[in-house]
């Protein structure tokens, strides 16, 4: 007589993925983030499917492949200089059991210089007395309006608007 031992099988968590995380969270519209996807390796390559919830704003590739053994793969997530600010979900999913993260995209520094500080010396004066204001820029401009103001009137007033046909990176005010 043969006996038949049945003996019910044990779950495996293998290719489940356990976090998703984007790294920086936050980017503007341009420039790229990374994503990471954890999981509890599996003996096989895990194909992890990858999804935006706004592809016109940050991509992500179709998906991506964890080699056998490995608990992190990685990708890139792409993203649109011309995108207004947006709040993007980030989702990765294997056998439909989805994790999502944000990705928060901030709109694009317009191209071209722009103001980098404003200064005045000397920094202390007596009543009546002159001082000089520096404006800054980042670069080189092709023209320039900067309209100067106080927080208090009463004590200090700029006597000009200044405009320019061309900015050294450096100008100053009287």
């Amino acid at each position: 007589m043969a006996v038949l031992l049945v003996v019910p099988g044990v779950a495996s968590a293998a290719g489940i993925i356990s976090a998703l995380s984007v790294s920086p969270s936050s980017v503007q519209g341009g420039a790229s983030a990374q994503g990471t996807v954890t999981l509890i390796p599996d003996v096989t390559p895990t194909t992890v499917l990858l999804f935006s919830s706004d592809p016109s704003v940050a991509t992500v590739p179709a998906s991506v492949v964890a080699p056998a053994g490995q608990g992190t793969v990685t990708f890139t997530i792409g993203t649109n200089s011309a995108a207004p600010a947006t709040i993007v979900q980030i989702t990765a999913a294997i056998q439909n059991v989805p994790h999502m993260a944000n990705l928060s995209v901030n709109a694009a520094t317009p191209p071209g210089p722009s103001l980098s500080s404003v200064s005045v010396t000397p920094s202390s004066v007596t009543g009546g007395s002159p001082a000089t204001g520096t404006v800054a820029f980042n670069g080189v401009t092709d023209g320039a309006t900067v309209q100067l103001s106080s927080s208090n009137p009463a004590v200090v007033v700029w006597r000009q608007i200044v405009r320019s046909p061309a900015w050294p990176p450096s100008r100053r005010l009287r």
